[in-house]
């Protein structure tokens, strides 16, 4: 992935401003979860009305800002543990932002949040902050509906070098930031009472190639006397349980510059990469390891039982956690993978846009995401692996997936959620032996771009 302008200017003048001390000698679910984008938005563009919102003013972490009233919306059920943690922050942030302030957050459940959303941006109705997903950001960014955080946020703030690169250029648009992610990576889990039933090894759990993941998930299969599988040794996804991301994960190690989409929003995914992807997916189908492709399995199967591993978010780990208490790890995988979840942005009319991006920022400040960790949250932050590894010790693994994990393109693209539909059903017809490859990958390609019109 190229670097952002934005990102590219931050790092040369920290370089600058550290020579310059150093010449001186001077020496910081129910819950929000769902990431798939399954829910379109309305592709309708801007009314083109100028935002209600004051000039952009940079700023100020040793200054409070004025009381304001703050809404915010998230998706999810809004169950006590999360309602509880984001309460917490915001309280946290009218105690030592905007003293004076009140607040009001709302959970809408994924069902109904992206009509509601879309509803209120464009009848002026909308939050102040709110969470969008990742197929819904580029839509709303093309709508005008975000507010550009790079006008606000400090030079100096800390997040710009603490937050890894690819975590930060998922939220940008021509080197602007317009929303953080609350991230949701895909890592390789799997059942350790199987494990062990099976004779895998801690080696056989070091998984560096495809061969060595070919290798895991054989071994990880179960039968029964007369030689049936039983237990598929992972999941093989589905056109309803978003395959693109299972894609992805196989395609960026045949590739690791893959992407689904070029700059101007066109297919990218019709190459080598994708078409060995697909054919190892299905290799594993035809050598007897994986269950065929079915629509009706939505839930992945590590928590369903129907198989021994699957590739997920770590959000997913409570649940699967709960199905088989104690039996659930992470494989150590330094495989490509893919990097996904939901945002947090400011709306771009919101009446506070300084409270606003301040809110954001404070969302991803460091007792925020130690506060965020307790729902599953990776916390994003360089300098808080070690606090994240020896607090939450199960999650170490992921980690190293986070290392190894790209989005799903270097820009946000407006077409995604009617596009990807494209990719998700030539990959079912090319895995129930309806399409070969070729005719797949082109035939979604031209699907594709008739939606973006290139």
């Amino acid at each position: 992935m190229k670097k952002t302008t934005r990102l590219v200017s931050l790092f040369a003048a920290s370089l600058l401003a550290a020579l310059s001390l150093a010449s001186c000698g001077g020496g910081e679910s129910s819950a929000p979860a769902s990431d798939s984008g399954s829910t379109p938005a309305s592709t309708a563009e801007s009314s083109g009305e100028e935002s209600a919102a004051a000039p952009a003013e940079t700023l100020n972490p040793d200054e409070a800002l004025p009381a304001c009233e703050m809404t915010v919306w998230l998706a999810g059920s809004g169950e006590a543990i999360y309602n509880d943690v984001y309460t917490a922050i915001l309280d946290s942030w009218v105690e030592n932002r905007a003293p004076g302030s009140t607040h009001e957050l709302s959970f809408i459940a994924w069902t109904d949040y992206f009509s509601k959303l879309s509803t209120g941006l464009a009848g002026g109705a909308a939050p102040d902050v709110f969470m969008t997903g990742y197929g819904q950001m580029g839509t709303m960014n093309a709508q005008g509906y975000e507010l550009n955080l790079s006008d606000y946020f400090p030079e100096d703030w800390d997040g710009w070098t603490d937050i890894p690169e690819n975590i930060l250029s998922a939220g940008m648009k021509d080197g602007d930031l317009y929303g953080l992610l609350e991230t949701n990576t895909r890592a390789l889990a799997y059942r350790k009472d199987i494990a062990e039933q099976n004779g895998v090894t801690e080696e056989d759990l070091t998984v560096e190639t495809l061969d060595d993941l070919t290798n895991l998930i054989q071994k990880m299969c179960v039968y029964d006397d007369s030689g049936n599988l039983i237990m598929a040794g992972c999941d093989l996804p589905t056109g309803t349980s978003s395959p693109e991301q299972w894609a992805h994960f196989i395609a960026t190690n045949y590739d690791p510059e893959f992407e689904y989409w070029a700059e101007d929003n066109t297919a990218s995914f019709n190459n080598d990469a994708m078409k060995q992807a697909m054919e190892y997916s299905k290799g594993l189908f035809d050598a007897g390891y994986c269950f065929p492709s079915d629509a009706s399995n939505t839930t992945q199967g590590i928590i369903t039982g129907l198989s021994s591993m699957s590739l997920i978010p770590e959000s997913s780990y409570a649940q699967a956690n709960m199905a088989f208490p104690d039996q659930i790890g992470f494989v150590n995988c330094t495989l490509n993978t893919m990097l996904i979840g939901n945002f947090i942005v400011a709306n771009a009319n919101t009446p506070n846009p300084a409270q606003a991006a301040d809110l954001v920022m404070y969302f991803f400040n460091e007792e925020s995401l130690k506060e965020k960790a307790s729902l599953g949250q990776y916390t994003v932050r360089t300098s808080l692996e070690d606090w994240y590894i020896e607090n939450y010790p199960h999650m170490e693994n992921v980690v190293t997936a986070y290392q190894h994990a790209t989005p799903m393109a270097d820009s946000l693209n407006p077409f995604y959620n009617e596009g990807i539909v494209s990719f998700r059903n030539h990959w079912e017809t090319y895995m129930n032996g309806i399409e070969d490859v070729d005719t797949a990958l082109s035939t979604a390609e031209s699907e594709w771009n008739a939606i973006v019109g290139g």
